[in-house]
């Protein structure tokens, strides 16, 4: 009897500890504010100590060269455009590292360039690559050439009505004797032009006529001394377009006063692949090592057949666009999240990019884009940014009568940092529109539907339950996932306790290192501001 008395206050105090414990839980559970997804990543991406992985550490220095004084500009591949200009240098570069021909591509890219080169002469330029096959410059595409070049030479007042780049773009393509007119126009130029980066390329431009066996201009003797002139002057260090720098290098070796090129060519051995992106840059980096050592590093040919086969979508589509953009605000607002995440773990100043944001929130107007108001609203919770009265009493009104709740979900998101609270009729209208998301297998409005559900109803029965389904159905939902969804889907399976994978991170963002180049794709981009924010951010999840 004494033994069951002790077993009997032994159970009731272990059942009063448990009640105690799980009341203590649930006071701290409900006194902590509930966050949408993206707010509880960057939460957890705070507070992570690790050391960065090189993926990272490639990664933040690709975004460091963003934020400048000047500005903030962005640059990406952007995959859902084709460029000629691009795929011109594509072909140059492969004729450099592996020559092989692709008929296919070789026919597309004739056909465009025929219809640009009719109504535009700049398109000269692109020709010289098709010269190897006589066949498709036809009688149109010369008749052309032919007429503009005779406008060109009917020049009076050659120095006004003449260009430069139209005679010897044009002269290079039509596969006729140099004329004795193209070399003097180009010659007189020559000896009027002051501007230095000008006169390197004119110089290029005559000599080169000159090897194709062009007359000599009258005043030869004085081109060349204008030529070594310029030479003297010129301070290779300080020439940053590396088209002009190649074509100095190769002046320098026609007027035999070679620079010395060690230190560059050092520079861009040991720089290797880079996140230049754009192909003329790579094409005239590859032709500087060609040039000063008389061939290209098997190493360095390899690396870079290795980075043009990831960002080419496929061998018979032209290569993609390369984009720059300058002050794109919610590029500005992810990027700031990312770094200032990055400089604290290093306990580094970050840039001035944090006082124009903030100065951005207190004092420019609400935009008509949900999106943005939405990071304006998170950036500034992260960062105990008190938004003004007037403009979180405008985001509320927004959202105060909306019927629309997943199509507003930014928009609600922000009305939410506001305090904002859905009303009753809101709440059932969320609660259709996510039964209705799950009938249309439309994972999107799946996803945002139970962050709304989240954050404004607070059930964590009813969480429970949306997660089970989204798990049931997430083998089907999961083949075509956009990468938002993807981002989310993630944030999601971390927030119920599941586990995120860097494996699985690393496939679905085809993340691939090349050197000091980390690339990953996302829908229609290769590395965009959007991509590398979502990328990183995961990559927290996976150390927690």
């Amino acid at each position: 009897m004494n033994f069951q008395k002790k077993g009997y206050i032994l159970i009731v105090s272990l059942i009063v500890f448990m009640l105690i414990t799980l009341g203590i839980f649930q006071m701290s559970y409900s006194t902590h504010p509930l966050m949408p997804l993206e707010s509880d990543v960057i939460e957890v991406s705070e507070h992570i100590s690790t050391q960065s992985s090189s993926q990272e550490k490639k990664l933040h220095t690709f975004l460091e060269g963003m934020s400048t004084s000047s500005g903030f500009i962005s640059t990406r591949i952007d995959t859902s455009n084709e460029s000629i200009d691009q795929t011109y240098y594509y072909f140059k570069i492969l004729n450099l590292l592996n020559p092989s021909k692709n008929d296919d591509l070789n026919n597309d890219f004739v056909q465009a360039l025929y219809k640009e080169v009719i109504d535009n002469p700049l398109y000269y330029v692109y020709l010289d690559i098709l010269k190897t096959d006589q066949t498709v410059f036809t009688n149109k595409i010369n008749h052309k050439i032919d007429i503009d070049l005779q406008k060109q030479f009917a020049c009076i007042d050659c120095l006004e009505e003449a260009s430069p780049y139209i005679i010897y773009y044009g002269t290079l393509s039509n596969n006729e004797p140099v004329s004795d007119i193209a070399t003097k126009i180009i010659g007189d130029f020559i000896l009027e032009e002051s501007d230095s980066e000008t006169l390197v390329f004119y110089l290029k431009w005559y000599f080169d006529l000159i090897e194709m066996g062009g007359p000599i201009h009258t005043s030869h003797s004085k081109i060349e001394e204008v030529g070594l002139n310029l030479l003297n002057e010129l301070n290779v260090d300080r020439i940053f377009d590396v088209e002009t720098l190649y074509n100095a290098f190769s002046l320098s070796m026609t007027l035999e006063k070679p620079f010395k090129m060690e230190s560059i060519i050092n520079k861009i051995k040991t720089r290797g692949v880079d996140y230049s992106f754009d192909l003329r840059a790579i094409y005239y980096n590859l032709k500087l090592m060609e040039l000063a050592d008389g061939r290209i590093d098997k190493e360095f040919k390899q690396s870079y057949m290795d980075y043009l086969q990831e960002t080419q979508k496929t061998s018979t589509n032209f290569y993609p666009l390369v984009a720059y953009e300058e002050n794109n605000i919610i590029e500005m607002f992810q990027w700031e999240i990312l770094m200032s995440s990055h400089n604290r773990q290093k306990r580094a100043k970050t840039n001035n990019l944090s006082d124009i944001l903030e100065d951005y929130i207190k004092n420019g107007d609400l935009t008509d884009s949900q999106v943005e108001i939405f990071y304006q609203t998170l950036y500034a919770n992260e960062n105990n940014i008190e938004i003004p009265k007037s403009k979180s009493l405008e985001i509320i009104e927004k959202v105060n009568g909306e019927t629309k709740i997943i199509e507003n979900y930014y928009l609600f998101q922000a009305a939410y940092f506001q305090g904002y609270q859905l009303r009753p009729n809101q709440k059932e209208l969320l609660r259709e529109e996510i039964s209705k998301a799950f009938l249309k297998n439309d994972f999107w409005s799946i996803l945002v539907g139970i962050d709304l559900d989240y954050i404004f109803n607070d059930n964590e029965a009813n969480q429970r339950k949306l997660w089970q389904q989204v798990r049931i159905e997430s083998d089907n939902l999961q083949t075509d996932m956009s990468s938002g969804e993807f981002f989310m889907y993630q944030i999601l399976k971390h927030r119920n306790g599941d586990t995120v994978g860097e494996d699985e991170l690393n496939t679905y963002y085809d993340m691939h290192e090349i050197e000091d180049v980390v690339l990953l794709k996302g829908d229609h981009t290769i590395l965009s501001v959007e991509t590398i924010y979502q990328y990183l951010l995961l990559l927290q999840l996976t150390k927690v």
